[in-house]
């Protein structure tokens, strides 16, 4: 048995991609799940992990959207 195992895993946002599916590894060392609920749990949290270390949200909107609140707010003034 092999002392890493690969996970392969997508983002399910309805966009394609040429970065998906993503890959990564854990390491056995990483490993202390002694059932198989626990080691489901930590599958599911090492691919979460993995998803907030290299998904972020980007738009320039931000400006357009806080004028936007500032108008509406001086409108209701």
């Amino acid at each position: 048995m092999s002392g890493t195992f690969k996970i392969t895993w997508e983002a399910e946002d309805g966009y394609g991609g040429p970065s998906r599916p993503h890959r990564f590894s854990v390491h056995a060392s990483d490993v202390d799940a002694e059932t198989e609920e626990e080691a489901k749990e930590l599958f599911w949290q090492l691919v979460s992990d993995e998803f907030r270390n290299i998904v972020s949200a980007f738009s320039r909107d931000e400006d357009d959207f806080v004028a936007w609140v500032m108008a509406r707010k001086a409108e209701a003034a």
